[in-house]
């Protein structure tokens, strides 16, 4: 299996860090691997895919490595894979998944594909919002006489269309709270 999506993994345990380097690679994944917090902080960009932080590393802390990643605009869904049990103090966190250790090899596969999964919904999402902004700008600024000549217009349109059928195909395999999230973002689009 093939794929070209990053994963960064930032766990201080050698064995562990080894471990899931391991099995992301040998389900096609392009692994990255951070020793501790500072490093996990200088690797996470925007070409990477998804991360696994643990929470408590040398240097500085997952949360704060979280934290610190969220404020740089950095939208990379976000595993926490841990030894700390989660207690109130995860609701203020911006992760997307919490995974408590021991864990196994199908959970943390699932888990990265799971945030793969989530970032393509965002990024799709993202341009049906693009398009949607772009087209009540245009309607707004010139007539529709013009817009239903225009070739740029039209394209605009059909990939707007295009998206919009994805986006609710999406939807129709999400949960019902991610649901809300889709539906949310489309009304802001319109």
């Amino acid at each position: 299996m093939s794929t070209d999506k990053t994963v960064l993994v930032a766990e201080d345990e050698e064995s562990l860090r080894r471990l899931y380097k391991t099995w992301l690679e040998g389900e096609g994944f392009t692994v990255l691997t951070a020793v501790n917090g500072d490093e996990a902080h200088e690797m996470w960009d925007e070409n990477v895919d998804a991360l696994l932080l643990d929470r408590r590393m040398p240097e500085k802390y997952g949360d704060e490595v979280l934290e610190k990643g969220r404020d740089n605009d950095l939208d990379t869904p976000v595993s926490m894979i841990t030894a700390v049990d989660p207690d109130l103090d995860i609701s203020e966190m911006q992760f997307d998944d919490y995974v408590v250790k021991p864990t196994e090899r199908e959970e943390i596969i699932q888990t990265v594909n799971e945030l793969v999964s989530t970032n393509e919904i965002r990024e799709t999402v993202r341009e049906f919002a693009r398009a949607g902004v772009k087209i009540n700008k245009l309607r707004k600024e010139h007539p529709q006489s013009m817009l239903k000549t225009h070739a740029e217009y039209q394209r605009l349109q059909k990939e707007y269309s295009e998206l919009q059928r994805e986006v609710k195909g999406m939807a129709d395999e999400l949960n019902e709270y991610e649901k809300e999230l889709l539906i949310e973002a489309r009304q802001r689009a319109n």
